[in-house]
């Protein structure tokens, strides 16, 4: 019978503790895998433009599926704008004691004020093209902050969104839906 410490071997074939080097590369294996002048190779022509033409077909069969989702990003973007104009409306007309509202039409959406000789525009935002615009009412606020209410509607060629302004005040946005 063997002796037990003489059964564990500290080296092997592999160098010692022969189990560590199945899990560590050694320095000389990694020289193995660098490249040599001789070992490289490129892409030839051909295989660039078939690549290139797969990867075109690809995009153009896929891109009439992003245009719906580039139109609700884009509605997205302008009710946050129209939603933070109410809010702006609101705080001015709380911090100010002044009455303040929106006014919109066919190209842009206005943040408005009563002024010495009537109203007065402090900030417009312009509206894309493809954007309808309408109200139920045109939301306003008091110098109290209480608000005369209303819905603000977006319309895009495929998705629609509101902002909606209670009586109390609170803002919120509904929405975008897809339109059927």
């Amino acid at each position: 019978m063997k002796n037990a410490s003489s059964a564990i071997s500290t080296t092997s074939k592999t160098g010692p503790s022969g189990w560590i080097s199945k899990f560590l590369p050694s320095p000389l294996s990694r020289v193995s895998s660098i490249k040599t002048p001789t070992d490289l190779q490129g892409y030839t022509l051909l295989e660039v433009v078939i690549t290139l033409g797969i990867i075109s077909l690809l995009l153009g069969l896929a891109w009439p599926s992003f245009q719906p989702w580039n139109e609700r990003v884009q509605l997205e973007t302008e009710l946050a704008t129209i939603r933070g104009f109410a809010e702006e409306a609101q705080w001015l007309a709380l911090s100010t004691r002044t009455r303040h509202w929106l006014a919109g039409n066919a190209d842009s959406v206005e943040l408005q004020r009563s002024g010495n000789s009537g109203s007065e525009t402090l900030d417009a935002q312009p509206l894309p093209p493809d954007l309808q615009v309408s109200a139920t009412r045109w939301p306003s606020f008091s110098a109290f902050g209480f608000a005369q209410g209303g819905t603000i509607t977006l319309r895009s060629g495929t998705h629609e969104g509101k902002v909606v302004v209670s009586p109390l005040g609170r803002i919120r946005i509904t929405g975008p839906n897809r339109l059927n």
